[in-house]
């Protein structure tokens, strides 16, 4: 590898009450390191999460975590606070080793990525360990929280750029402007990049995938048309070529769709992915998981019975709230009794249920949770957070106006907008009875 090629793209650390490894994995962060790879430049990848994590069933794993300070914000909650990811020590010597490898040729830049807004002490505090190690390399932070909080990444996280959107494209025109990528690498990022380079890691097992980009729906709770403005899906047949990919040259065992809208035009998008995962034999060597909700609307007896025999093993369901209309509550019925029918049990179907909500009741989340157990699914209770960019964000800042200042009020182990109820220790025997019901179903 010639000099003046290297670059290091890091996955940041994780400050929060609790957090948990649905085959997750930085996306955006490993289809960057695949587009700048594409050019002939070096990539260093440090993942702060993948350490000594213990495994659990389908691929996941339970994250390493030490205890930490509390931030001030919290000082009323009586849990702990944790940081997610390998010891600073750690952090800091793999980044000398890289710095020692090769003294005379200094990264060109180094990337890091960010999901949750209310994560960001964990990117800060990333930062903060890279620039004592590279103090003259510029740093270049990217992803959901860079996007939906510029201005406070700007001011806040330590990094020399902050960009928006994409991150292909964007980390090209700043690094064109610095001079360090020439202009004949800087083109056009395509649509869908090449295959993420997963490669850079030393274990496959499980792998996280989108078969689209962006999301139709607008729902009032979620900033995805702030992330993407457009939706498109990816064509089957290259779906399938994806996952033969990743079975055959790394070894996957698990796959995990973390599209938002994966049942979509299902005729010719779904129903020819999981044709070609039979067809292939590839159900007979991956498990597949939905762990971002599929819309239960579009589950019926025929798309049921080919997500079980495509060896899908985590379905969840995108039920979210019981409403008055009569629709909604129909859609789900029919929609774990098809599931039920192709012969998936209660332990696959998960059903997530949104609690947190501004004006939202106990009594209604009580009645949702008890509506999805006499369903026969497991219920996956989904904390709301106000996001930044959703119409319900702008709805809440003239009551809250601190949400627009600090996003660690965006956590969504606090109920921030519930505190004024004090409806803390209601929530958390919600979910106790979660728990119970749980148990009577699996």
């Amino acid at each position: 590898m010639e000099n003046g090629k290297k670059i290091i793209l890091i996955n940041p650390w994780i400050h929060d009450f609790s957090a948990y490894d649905l085959w997750l994995k930085p996306l955006g962060l490993l289809y960057i390191a695949a587009y700048l790879e594409k050019y002939g430049y070096q990539i260093c990848l440090i993942d702060c999460l993948d350490y000594k994590a213990t495994p659990k069933p389908y691929g996941c794993n339970k994250f390493y975590s030490e205890e930490i300070a509390k931030p001030c914000h919290f000082h009323n909650i009586p849990r702990k606070y944790k940081r997610y990811g390998m010891p600073p020590a750690v952090f800091t010597r793999l980044l000398m080793e890289i710095n020692d490898s090769s003294p005379d040729d200094p990264p060109l830049f180094i990337g890091v990525t960010s999901m949750m807004t209310y994560w960001h002490q964990g990117v800060s505090e990333t930062i903060k360990y890279i620039k004592q190690v590279f103090n003259d390399t510029p740093v270049i932070l990217g992803g959901v929280y860079a996007t939906l909080c510029y201005d406070h990444a700007l001011k806040n996280s330590g990094a020399d750029y902050v960009i928006k959107g994409p991150g292909e494209q964007a980390v090209l025109n700043i690094t064109h402007k610095l001079g360090i990528i020439s202009q004949s690498s800087k083109q056009q990022a395509d649509q869908f990049p090449e295959y993420p380079s997963y490669h850079l890691y030393d274990h496959h097992q499980s792998i996280s995938m989108l078969t689209s980009k962006g999301c139709p729906f607008h729902c009032s709770y979620c900033a995805s048309a702030s992330l993407s403005d457009t939706f498109s899906q990816k064509p089957p047949a290259e779906i399938v070529n994806e996952i033969k990919y990743y079975q055959d040259n790394l070894g996957a065992t698990d796959i995990a769709f973390y599209d938002d809208a994966l049942l979509l035009n299902a005729e010719t998008h779904i129903h020819p992915i999981l044709d070609g995962i039979i067809k292939l034999g590839l159900n007979k060597k991956i498990r597949f998981h939905t762990p971002n909700g599929l819309h239960i609307k579009y589950i019926d007896k025929p798309l049921a019975k080919k997500l079980y025999q495509a060896n899908f093993k985590t379905i969840r369901l995108g039920f979210e709230r019981l409403e008055d209309r009569k629709s909604s509550k129909n859609q789900l019925i029919q929609a774990v009794t098809n599931l039920k029918e192709a012969g998936f049990t209660a332990k696959n179907i998960g059903c997530y249920v949104l609690t947190g909500l501004p004006g939202q009741t106990m009594d209604e989340i009580t009645r949702s949770i008890e509506f999805v157990y006499q369903c026969g699914a497991l219920i996956r209770i989904s904390q709301y957070s106000p996001v930044p960019g959703s119409p319900d964000f702008f709805k809440l800042l003239p009551d809250y106006p601190e949400l627009a200042i600090e996003p660690l009020l965006h956590n969504k182990s606090v109920y921030y907008c519930h505190q004024k109820s004090g409806h803390f220790n209601d929530f958390e025997a919600l979910k106790i009875k979660t728990l119970k019901l749980n148990r009577l179903l699996s």
